[in-house]
This record gives C-alpha cells, structure tokens and sequence, in this order.
C-alpha cells in the first residue's frame, strides 16, 4: 500500500480541483521482503525513481453534493517506469466543516488509498 495520499481544496466546486500526488517507488512495502526486494528490481527503482498521477479532473458520480460525503471519480495521468496512462480511480470526497480563528470553514477533502498489487 501506498501511505493515505490526499488532496484538499477549499470550495466546493469539485470541477477546479486540480494537483498530483508523487511516491518514492522504493517506500512501496508489501509486507514480503523478498516481494518487496523483486519489486524494487523490477521496477528498476534506480532508473525510475517515483511514480506520479496527475489529477485534471473530480466527477461526482453520485448525486449526493450537498452531503457530507459523495463518491467521485479522480482523472488523470498515472507515471510508472517512465510509462504514462490515462487513469480513472474511484474515491470519496467528505465535506468538513472547521473552526478557525473563530470563523466556520466548510471544504472537501478528495482522500484514497491506492492498493499496489
């Protein structure tokens, strides 16, 4: 597993949500060294040492906006050894409200675990 990347805005307009996430290829953990020594190995971590997905878009794919939750579906790119594709990944995008310096915030926080298998 990839640690919980996550992306904030503060707005609720889902359609400007914009950003990446990038990892360090040779954090990724399996739990099985011996996995996790091929792995580093076959991904060639010296030559290709992060993965990257950049985010063009957030589609609600439910009707629930005014919720505190919604489903969405996070659009982009996704690099792994040196190789790019266009990539849709289901996710959940939960509004919060905060208090800060006394005054009330609502935003939407887009969170994913990314399973690697």
């Amino acid at each position: 597993m990839i640690p919980r990347p996550g992306g904030e805005l503060r707005s609720s307009d889902l359609a400007a949500v914009r950003g990446w996430v990038e990892g360090v290829v040779a954090a990724l953990r399996t739990g099985n060294g011996k996995r996790d020594k091929d792995l580093r190995k076959s991904m060639e971590v010296d030559s290709f040492p992060t993965m990257r997905f950049d985010l063009a878009d957030v589609l609600p794919t439910d009707e629930q906006l005014l919720s505190d939750s919604t489903a969405v579906m996070l659009r982009g790119r996704l690099t792994i050894h040196g190789v790019t594709h266009d990539v849709d990944i289901a996710s959940q995008a939960r509004r919060q409200i905060r208090l800060k310096d006394g005054k009330v915030l609502t935003d939407e926080r887009v969170e994913k675990e990314i399973p690697v298998a």
